[in-house]
């Protein structure tokens, strides 16, 4: 990504859209499979923390951080944005057992190895805490890309059964696998039709993937 990024998640209308819909939906999760309060979260590729800053205006938490590889991103944060550190998601800088939530937004599929940032976060999760990953359906990915729309910029590409078989591979229990969002980014009535979509089995239409795994 460029630096642009920062720019658009502040004046793109679809930009926008998308990042409200990983923090709306980031949180549903947190409140469902949160196991105490207050809680340890981190937050992985936090790019300028406005996901991050959400979270800690709308959960009790005692730690609230996020690490980010670009200094350019780090130093783009508002004043009132939570501590971010210069790290990757491969090598979390972290003492075991340290953090009840782990979050890693629209990142897990731009990760080099996705398997070893899994590793980490076992490791630096206490017992029955949860990882949560968003990603873009591949479908949706890779039709971005043939219009011309964006880059191929996923390192990897997840389908829901790809993600849940991953996570699962590194002895975590996949306790919530399901997508959210439409794609047509904002339009009035979205809550209405993103319920109607999924009752009457249409969720495969539906923009992201979010996939929710408990340390054993």
């Amino acid at each position: 990504m460029s630096f642009d990024y920062i720019a658009l998640r502040k004046t793109k209308r679809t930009v926008k859209y998308k990042l409200r819909k990983r923090t709306e939906k980031v949180l549903e999760m947190i409140n469902r499979y949160k196991v105490h309060e207050p809680l340890s979260i981190l937050d992985v590729g936090a790019a300028d923390g406005a996901m991050l800053r959400q979270l800690k205006n709308n959960l009790n938490t005692d730690i609230c951080l996020g690490i980010e590889p670009s200094v350019e991103y780090i130093n783009s944060r508002s004043n009132d944005s939570p501590q971010i550190i210069q790290a990757i998601g491969e090598k979390l800088p972290f003492k075991s057992n340290s953090f009840d939530v782990v979050v890693a937004a629209s990142v897990f599929d731009h990760m080099g190895e996705p398997a070893a940032f899994l590793r980490e976060c076992r490791r630096i999760l206490k017992k029955e805490g949860i990882v949560i990953v968003t990603l873009i359906s591949p479908f949706y990915d890779a039709l971005a890309v043939k219009l011309k729309i964006k880059e191929d910029d996923h390192v990897f590409h997840f389908s829901e059964g790809e993600l849940a078989r991953t996570i699962r591979k590194e002895n975590f229990d996949v306790v919530s696998i399901s997508r959210f969002a439409l794609p047509f980014f904002g339009i009035f009535f979205e809550r209405f039709f993103d319920n109607m979509f999924r009752a009457i089995g249409m969720k495969w239409l539906m923009f992201y993937i979010i996939a929710v795994g408990r340390n054993k």
